[in-house]
């Protein structure tokens, strides 16, 4: 798998990895979080996909399956991270793929069992979804000795004019499956479908304040390439961002 890259302009701080959901590590942390979100949509699935047609070798219940995704984003979970259009359990926005496409007939376009889209020889779904949201943090902007002269923490402030891009977007598709070969331990038996593969995505924040930024996003991105010559999954992808502060200083810090 392409790993994706990470930049960040115009930085006055530096920034680390945390989990997106964070709080104050102490009493006297206050630091400014950036998250961004993978999202696709018009997603389309044609040619050869043959993960799920219920032989002997694959524990599965054919044809449909539920796709997720690992990327920069993220990793693969079993939610709607790359919805397909069909509803098999679960939520109803819980939507599955036909996951044999060509390998038994029995599922082969046309059928409008099977496929949704350009007289039923396609599968198609275009909503908005989100496939992963990673969070980083600014280094603890609380001084760490008593001074007059220690300059008022600037929150998420600094913040404008900065451009977060993630360069080398990829997308790795695989159905998924949780089986039970040994009658009481659960075990992920999750199938690669394709890699797919975007440009870089750029979001930049204006007119931050102290308590954060605005959510913003790129632009749509088509696919620049996949990993398989055989299979036909399309999607376009963009990234979200925003930005807001967390945590306090000790009240002895009175800036006003």
């Amino acid at each position: 798998m392409r790993r994706a890259g990470f930049t960040l302009w115009a930085l006055t701080f530096l920034l680390t990895y945390a989990s997106d959901t964070m709080e104050a590590q102490t009493p006297n942390d206050l630091y400014c979080a950036v998250t961004l979100e993978g999202q696709n949509r018009n997603r389309t699935v044609a040619g050869a996909v043959n993960v799920e047609c219920g032989f002997d070798t694959e524990p599965h219940t054919a044809p449909f399956g539920n796709w997720g995704v690992n990327s920069f984003y993220g990793r693969k979970k079993d939610t709607d991270q790359f919805r397909g259009w069909k509803h098999e359990d679960g939520p109803s926005t819980k939507r599955h793929w036909n996951s044999c496409t060509t390998r038994d007939p029995t599922f082969a376009a046309p059928n409008c069992d099977f496929y949704n889209a350009n007289e039923c020889t396609t599968q198609s779904r275009s909503e908005v979804v989100t496939h992963g949201t990673v969070t980083y943090r600014s280094a603890n902007q609380c001084p760490q000795h008593l001074s007059p002269d220690n300059p008022r923490p600037s929150g998420c402030a600094n913040k404008t004019g900065t451009t977060a891009a993630v360069t080398n977007n990829n997308m790795e598709i695989f159905e998924l499956d949780s089986v039970d070969p040994t009658g009481g331990r659960i075990v992920n038996d999750d199938d690669p479908v394709e890699n797919l593969y975007f440009p870089s995505t750029r979001v930049t924040f204006t007119e931050c304040t102290y308590a954060g930024c605005a959510e913003k996003s790129s632009a749509w991105e088509r696919m620049t390439g996949s990993s398989s010559a055989s299979a036909d999954v399309r999607a376009e992808m963009r990234t979200k961002a925003k930005a807001h502060v967390v945590g306090v200083c000790d009240m002895e810090w009175d800036w006003d």
